[in-house]
């Protein structure tokens, strides 16, 4: 063995030192190999037993002993890596020499084009053939492993024993060294050419699976990539990905186990480079791609960008994905909280979308859901914010002619709609002016647009008649194009008037949707002369559409003269010679189609009974010919039969006694239809008073709209507005004593806005708004919260204190408190918490209980489904406790009453319910009453050094005598005593704080170690060192109050008191600390309870 033994060590000592001579390192090791087999040279005539299988043996087990060398070696070690990519490049070029070269291809001859493929496309049967003759399938049964092959197997076998080691420097190196083995030498290695290498590669993946478990972060990271390579070779080849087991080994095994335990690692791994080489290296499919698209959502920043840089880069065409896969890229990336997500998700917006469609930003916006999202364009809207300001170059080509005008989509409409904006906002190339200058060139005129406009509300309406289809997107044009209008210069007096006519008209029209509504009367309250004018066209306006009510039961009689009836002719275009078009209104029309059919169902009806009529007389004839022809035949039979003339009688006695009968039935059926003809007048007067009542819901439903809308955009006083009282007392008083709920509902929402207008108003109706709660449906009750917390922003707390409101302030927090315990209705109690928090944030609510609601609701195992509720909860309670020192205050008040209301709580659970443990409510509570954590507080450096700011150091003092108190009182359970005691460590105790209150807590310390109330280790710890710290703090000030005070040597009795009882002070602190007393008792005591604690915190952290 002599040089042999030392060749490998030697390769491996000089591989450590550098990279760069590891080819020729290598070179230098495989000829030794081939030496050990071929039993020549003087390495391989050293081995006993000649060359061949042994030889290889030989050279294996040195090679294994060099190796199990470096595999010890920690991670951050450059020798180890280096040795590591050394044997990567040793056994690549084993299989590499050993690889058979390809033979030359033979020269083909010219293929013919074909005539039914596409040009420049190879035909199918070539391409085939040509495949296959560069990479000729594997087949098994012919093929021979070579040394190589045995030395791999060899190898891996060797290393998969090591993955189980219980060392993590181990287990590292070992997954380490497999990653760069099979992403770098092993891709194209034949994994089934015999049962034993089908045995290998499947127990190394077992083995790799469950490394995904392991507790060290970069042992899973280079599991991860050894794994991916593993599937990607075929081991784990046609398996079903949905099928999945718990178990490691067994789903490992299992078809698509691995893969399905890799998805599960992206999503539920703690670490996020673990997560993120999930996501590099699992390829896109069907199956992974949603959960590769999900690490959007990831709480690690640098994974969220990754989506975006790594992963949508490898997937081509951004078209390939679904409408709502882009939609939430972009929702998530353009409203990440990172800034360099953002960018990232621009950047793909901005770049590689508009890039895939050829530039045409038309084509982009076509292939997302643009009418989806509103009027405002939602998360489009931010992203084609971003495109305006970051791509100057295609701002500059944009090009809004008369073509694109006359012939808008929803999505052109939103892109000329968002580029005024970005325009009017001043982001043009050239500044503030170069911005004006550019909406000048590429925006129309007012009367232009108003011209367009006009042809598009026209086709709404005949659309929403007809009950097209395109509807929904008319309306989305409308409504973009006015919101054009209601950011566009109006400086053009003529273009102005045009614009007020055409909306003061169409505004009238019944057919008008609720959201192209709403738009209009802003642009009508921007077109106005003041506030005044505004009311009292809005009040016309209901006026007109009102009446439609009265000029429906008018029947057959005309709405108005013809022109107005007809058409109107605002906003008629002067541009165009010879073109005089208007909105058509469709009240008359609507009219004669009623009438039309009214006409036919009588027409119908009359046509029915006249038939009825000729089929009694012709009943009638059929009758008559019969008595004719029972006369004739009576004749002939008297002539030829005399004895059979009595027995005709009778026949005929009894045919007229049915003839009789029949016209008995006849006259019943007369009496029959006439009844029915009765029954059908009533049904159709019936139907008509339901059709009327139901137009007259609608039209009031749509006055009550518009008086809606009117309302959100005045701000002035109500009384001083005569328009507005007027409406108030014809229009919405009404609609709240109606009968109809829809009408009844929209009345107290108009009343409601209203009340905000006029303080003795609200006054007034506050009982209404509390008793729509207190009776209410659900949605009616999230309403009548909306507009109680919407008064009282306005208006104040102030409110209850006038004669006029029937409800006072406790009444209120009671309705509050009841919604938040609805745990059925989660709608309503999030909406009661959102309320509570606004109110709370405003300083309107002060009140303790409803703070303690709160915290009780968002620990409450019954709001675990309510997630409006915590997230409210979740930003509230931080801004509420440390924005104002009173807030902190009023909340540490609240914390032994909410711990035992928590305690109990968790009593009362079933087995099925689960809880958040209450050592995690304690460490929340003890958070959000820091006084450290208050704004105007902190820790700040300077040039005397560090120091330490709070703005109300006796908040935790004060909560921790609270707590104390507790502990002594009775009632108190042991589970409630130990989380009081456990908190009293996390508390921040300064020496700043009252001495009064120091000085009661050091009582109350002393006396509970006295009386042995911590029963478990955790408690006593956390009362032993408060006594410590207390015992200095206390003692310092003691004898800086014996400093400050001079005894008198004879007498003063004052002086001597003091002296005495700051004397005593003194005693009883130091009397009682001899040195070393306290921290030899700790130290005691965290040795008995050392297994105690261990276990307290593992089941914290369960929790």
């Amino acid at each position: 063995m002599g040089r042999k033994g030392r060749v490998a060590p030697e390769a491996g000592g000089n591989a450590q030192k550098t990279t760069a001579g590891h080819r020729k390192l290598a070179v230098t090791l495989r000829a030794t190999y081939e030496q050990c087999i071929a039993g020549t040279g003087t390495i391989g005539s050293t081995v006993p037993g000649g060359g061949g299988q042994k030889g290889e043996k030989a050279f294996v087990k040195e090679f294994f002993r060099f190796l199990d060398r470096v595999l010890v070696v920690k991670k951050g070690e450059v020798v180890a890596d280096r040795c590591l990519r050394f044997v990567d490049m040793f056994v690549r070029g084993l299989l590499e020499k050993d690889k058979p070269k390809p033979k030359p291809k033979p020269k083909k001859p010219k293929p013919t084009p074909a005539t039914d493929s596409a040009e420049g496309d190879p035909p199918a049967e070539d391409a085939a053939s040509s495949s296959s003759e560069s990479e000729p399938p594997f087949d098994p049964t012919t093929f021979t492993p070579q040394p190589p092959h045995r030395f791999v197997l060899a190898l891996l076998q060797h290393l998969t024993p090591i993955l189980n080691s219980k060392e993590k420097a181990a287990r590292y190196r070992t997954t380490q060294l497999l990653s760069l083995l099979l992403s770098n030498t092993l891709p194209t290695f034949p994994t089934d050419f015999s049962t034993v290498s089908k045995r290998i590669f499947t127990k190394t993946l077992t083995e790799l699976t469950k490394r995904l478990k392991d507790r060290e972060a970069p042992v899973r990271v280079q599991a991860v990539v050894a794994l991916v390579r593993l599937l990607e070779m075929g081991v784990d080849d046609g398996a079903d990905p949905d099928d999945a087991n718990s178990d490691d080994e067994a789903a490992a095994s299992a078809p698509g186990g691995a893969l399905a335990l890799l998805l599960d690692a992206i999503e539920k791994d703690p670490s996020a480079d673990v997560r993120r080489t999930v996501l590099y290296n699992v390829s896109p499919t069907p199956h992974t791609l949603p959960y590769l698209l999900a690490r959007t959502r990831d709480i690690d920043s640098a994974t969220r960008r990754s989506v975006f840089t790594r992963l949508l880069p490898t997937l081509g065409d951004f078209r390939h994905l679904s409408i709502g896969m882009r939609e939430k890229l972009l929702r998530w990336g353009l409203n990440d909280r990172d800034e360099s997500v953002r960018v990232a998700a621009r950047k793909m917006f901005n770049y590689r979308w508009v890039e895939d469609v050829g530039g045409d930003l038309l084509s982009v916006l076509e292939r997302l859901d643009v009418v989806g999202d509103g009027s405002q364009g939602g998360v489009k809207e931010v992203a084609m914010r971003g495109f305006w300001s970051e791509r100057k170059d295609v701002v500059e080509q944009v090009v809004l002619d008369e073509e694109f005008w006359e012939n808008l989509t929803a999505e052109s409409a939103f892109l000329a709609r968002s580029f005024n904006d970005y325009v009017k906002s001043g982001g043009g190339s050239g500044g503030e002016r170069g911005g004006v200058a550019e909406l000048e060139e590429k925006m129309p005129e007012v009367t232009r647009l108003a011209f367009w406009l006009k042809g598009y509300i026209n086709k709404l309406i005949a659309a929403v008649e007809d009950e097209g289809e395109e509807a929904g997107e008319l309306e989305f044009i409308v409504e973009q194009m006015l919101m054009i209008a209601l950011k566009t210069d109006y400086g053009d007096e003529i273009g102005r008037r045009k614009m007020f006519s055409l909306l003061r008209e169409s505004l009238g029209i019944p057919q008008l949707t609720e959201g192209v509504t709403k738009l209009v009367v802003e642009c009508l309250g921007k077109l106005s002369m003041g506030e005044g004018d505004f009311c009292m066209l809005i009040l016309e306006v209901i006026a007109e559409v009102h009446d439609a009510i009265e000029d429906e039961q008018e029947g057959d009689e005309t709405v108005g003269d013809d022109a107005a009836s007809e058409s109107f002719h605002s906003a008629q275009s002067d541009i165009e010679d010879g073109v005089n078009e208007s909105i058509t209104v469709r009240k008359e029309k609507e009219k004669e189609k009623e009438r039309e059919r009214k006409k036919a169902a009588s027409d119908s009806k009359k046509k029915k009974k006249k038939q009825k009529k000729q089929k009694q007389q012709q009943d009638d004839e059929d009758v008559d010919m019969m008595d004719v022809d029972d006369a004739e035949e009576e004749a002939e039979e008297e002539e030829d039969e005399e004895a059979a003339s009595d027995s005709k009688k009778k026949k005929k006695k009894q045919k007229k006694q049915k003839q009789q009968q029949d016209d008995e039935d006849v006259d019943m059926m007369d009496v029959d239809d006439a009844e029915e003809e009765a029954e059908e007048e009533e049904d159709e007067e019936e139907d008509e008073e339901e059709a009327r009542a139901l137009k007259e819901m609608m039209i009031n439903l749509k006055c009550l709209h518009i008086a809606q809308c009117m309302l959100e955009n005045v701000e002035g006083s109500l009384k001083q507005n005569t328009h507005l009282v007027s409406m108030l007392n014809g229009l919405i008083v009404p609609a709240v004593r109606s009968h109809e709920a829809p009408v009844r509902e929209r009345g107290l929402h108009c009343l409601g806005l209203s009340c905000l207008l006029d303080r003795t108003l609200a006054e007034e109706n506050l009982t209404l708004f509390a008793h729509c709660f207190n009776k209410g449906h659900e949605a009616l009750q999230i309403s009548a919260l909306h507009i109680i917390s919407d008064i009282l922003t306005i208006h104040g707390s102030t409110l209850f204190t006038s004669p006029s409101c029937a409800v006072d302030q406790r009444t209120l927090y009671r309705l509050l408190a009841k919604a938040l315990k609805l745990d059925d209705h989660t709608d309503v109690q999030s909406t009661a918490a959102e309320v509570v928090c606004k109110l709370m944030l405003a300083q309107v609510i002060q009140d303790d209980e409803l703070l303690k609601f709160l915290v009780v609701a968002y620990f409450d195992p019954g709001t675990v489904d309510n997630h409006a509720l915590r997230q409210i909860l979740t930003y509230f309670f931080p801004v509420y406790c440390h924005s104002r020192p009173a807030n902190q205050a009023r909340m540490a008040r609240g914390v032994v009453g909410i711990l035992h209301a928590l305690v109990v709580m968790r009593d009362g659970m079933g087995e099925e319910e689960e809880m958040v443990g209450l050592g995690v409510v304690c460490a929340q509570l003890a958070d959000w009453t820091d006084p450290r954590r208050n704004v105007g507080g902190g820790v700040s450096a300077g040039k005397g050094g560090v120091a330490e700011r709070v703005v109300d150091p006796d908040v935790q003092v004060v909560l921790a005598g609270e707590m104390l108190e507790r502990v002594f009182a009775g009632g108190c359970v042991r589970e409630e005593k130990k989380c009081l005691l456990s908190t009293l460590a996390k508390l921040y105790i300064p020496a700043d704080a009252n001495p009064e209150h120091l000085r009661t807590l050091y009582e109350l310390v002393a006396r509970a170690i006295e009386e042995n109330v911590a029963q478990d280790a955790p408690s006593r710890n956390a009362l032993n060192k408060l006594e410590v710290s207390l015992g200095k703090i206390v003692g310092d000030l003691a004898a800086a109050a014996e400093d400050t005070v001079i005894v008198p040597a004879e007498g003063d009795e004052d002086g001597e008191e003091g002296s005495e009882g700051e004397g005593t002070v003194v005693t009883a602190v130091l009397d009682g600390r001899e040195e070393g007393r306290y921290e030899e008792q700790q130290q005691e005591e965290e040795e008995k309870g050392e297994e105690e604690e261990e276990e307290e915190e593992e089941d914290a952290e369960e929790e």
